[in-house]
């Protein structure tokens, strides 16, 4: 939930200049050999993306991209995104730390969409190109999607386990909760239920 509400608020900012990390790069700036970007979060930026994330922090947030001109009308970004976050355990509500790490190829469309116009995509594009937006790619706003994309979405501390024993939990096997509804339709099936 938090996640979706944080993607939401990206996506309207996207392309804007108006995000934490925002990093907008022309795309008529781009050589043949192609550009590198670098994006390394300042305080302030980690400061907003903790409260957007609902995070007790984010203590570093860096990606690298290098973007190439690919065929026709594409772009090609490929980057790596790192990130150290504490989040709250969804079981016991401690700090848990964590380690965010993501691989990021993304590719862009020059070609302009107008509202109405039919657009083909092929049914094997996975991830089709994204527009680029006024001629620019926001590579902060690249960068912090894919955080909240790969944040976990159940944190839990390594020493919390969940209390199977009130759910009748028997076994490792997942087919033995004593007390479950399961349990009595199955005895209704054989003839008999467990009372």
């Amino acid at each position: 939930m938090m996640a979706k509400k944080s993607l939401n608020q990206l996506h309207e900012s996207r392309g804007t200049g108006s995000g934490p990390l925002s990093n907008l790069i022309p795309v008529s700036d781009l050589s043949a050999q192609g550009r590198d970007v670098l994006i390394n979060a300042t305080a302030e930026d980690l400061a907003a993306i903790s409260a957007a994330s609902n995070l007790r922090s984010v203590d570093y947030l860096k990606a690298g991209f290098h973007v190439l001109k690919g065929p026709g009308a594409l772009l090609v970004v490929q980057g790596t995104l790192k990130a150290g976050v504490v989040q709250t355990c969804g079981v016991s509500l401690v700090p848990v730390e964590a380690h965010v790490e993501a691989d990021i190829t993304q590719t862009y469309t020059l070609n302009q969409v107008s509202e109405g116009k039919e657009v083909e995509i092929a049914v094997s594009d996975d991830d089709p190109p994204e527009p680029v937006t006024n001629g620019q790619i926001d590579f902060g706003a690249l960068a912090l999607e894919h955080f909240i994309l790969n944040l976990n979405p159940y944190p839990r501390a390594p020493d919390v386990q969940f209390q199977t024993e009130a759910l009748g939990y028997e076994g490792e096997d997942g087919e033995t909760f004593k007390n479950s509804p399961f349990s009595a339709l199955a005895g209704l099936k054989t003839g008999g239920t467990d009372r």
